[in-house]
Order: structure tokens, then sequence, then C-alpha cells
């Protein structure tokens, strides 16, 4: 399911690729990224091999990639460093809680926090500066409020993974978890999809 949601935001960005603002024409290779890891991790799992080393891989990349998309969308200076600075301390601190065999919440929840952190700093700066004249056809407001949902929908996930995620707990209460996190990414793809298909609109009034 997560794959075929994968496959909308993907194929629209595709479509509409020359009417994305700049900032956003880089998200269609983030899902193409997110497709090539799931698949990769179906590959490891066929021949029983250790694939949660992609997914901490997976959220540093990720926290680098909507720290970029929202560095080159916003306009004031401070929150620029401050975007700068916050994806530096994450990544240093990511280092040292890299963990090759197993989740590492300490990665999943600083990516988590850096995607509430840009959201909220593009919110405040959507709002203060009236950027948008029409927000419903604005990319940037479908894609923060997408990324928003998700990233505040599983944060306690992600920080508690190492428990609630972990190789002993029940297979019910893993599938429930996980599920969850499942069902935030794919309202993202949605959020995202509208992200893509609103572009047009926006390009048109420009």
């Amino acid at each position: 399911m997560a794959n075929l949601a994968t496959f909308m935001p993907l194929v629209m960005g595709i479509i509409y690729y020359k009417c994305l603002p700049l900032g956003i024409k880089y998200l269609p290779y983030f899902f193409s990224f997110v497709l090539a890891r799931d698949i990769t991790t179906l590959i490891y799992g066929v021949y029983r091999l250790n694939n949660l080393y992609l997914y901490n891989l997976s959220a540093i990349l990720e926290a680098i990639f909507f720290s970029y998309i929202f560095y080159l969308s916003i306009n004031k200076t401070q929150f620029r460093k401050g975007i700068a600075i916050i994806l530096l301390i994450v990544l240093i601190t990511d280092i040292f809680f890299w963990m090759p065999d197993d989740f590492s919440p300490i990665i999943l929840t600083l990516t988590r926090v850096v995607e509430i952190i840009v959201t909220l700093l593009y919110f405040i700066e959507l709002i203060s500066d009236l950027k948008a004249s029409n927000i419903l056809v604005h990319s940037y407001f479908w894609l923060s409020s997408g990324l928003m949902l998700q990233a505040s929908g599983t944060f306690f996930v992600s920080l508690f993974s190492s428990v609630v995620l972990s190789k002993v707990i029940n297979h019910a209460d893993f599938n429930y978890y996980w599920n969850v996190n499942l069902i935030m990414y794919i309202l993202f793809c949605f959020f995202a999809t509208t992200s893509f298909w609103v572009s047009k609109y926006e390009y048109v009034i420009k």
C-alpha cells in the first residue's frame, strides 16, 4: 500500500515538474529515493538480511531533503540560518547515535523535530509576510501541512521506536505502531500529490 501511495506524488510531480516552485522540484527525487529504499528493503527481507539500517539512513537523508527544500523557499535570513544550524547539529548528533542493526530512536526523532521546525518557520513567514494571495493554490502550503501532519503523527512512535518497533515486541503490537507510520506516510503522499497538482494554478498566476 505504501509503495502505491509513493507512486501518486511521484507521477504527479513528473507531470507538473515544470510548474513546481524551485524547492519543490526536489520533492519527486525524494519519492524516487523512498521507492528505491522500499524495494531494497523488500529484497533484503527475501534474503533475510538486516534492513533496519536503511531506515536510519533514510531518516538522515529525509532531514537533509526537507531542510533544503524549505531553505530554498524561506526568505528570512535568520530563519534560513536557523535551518542550516539545526540541520548541522542534527547530522553531527546522528553520527553518535547510528545503529546498524536496529532502529535508532534518536535519529528517527531528530528527523521529525527538523521537519516540525522547518514547517513551523515556513508557516510563520507565510502568515507574517502574506506570501500567498490564495493559500489553497499554494504548493508549499499543502506540502507543509502534510509534512507537519506526518511528523507530529509519528513523533512518539519514532521517540519510542526502540520499544514499540523492537524485535521482542509481540507481532500484533508491532503491526499496530508500524501501521501508524504507514497511515501517516500515505496521508503525506496525498498532501504532496495535491501540492504538485495545485502548482499548475500557481504557475499560471505567476
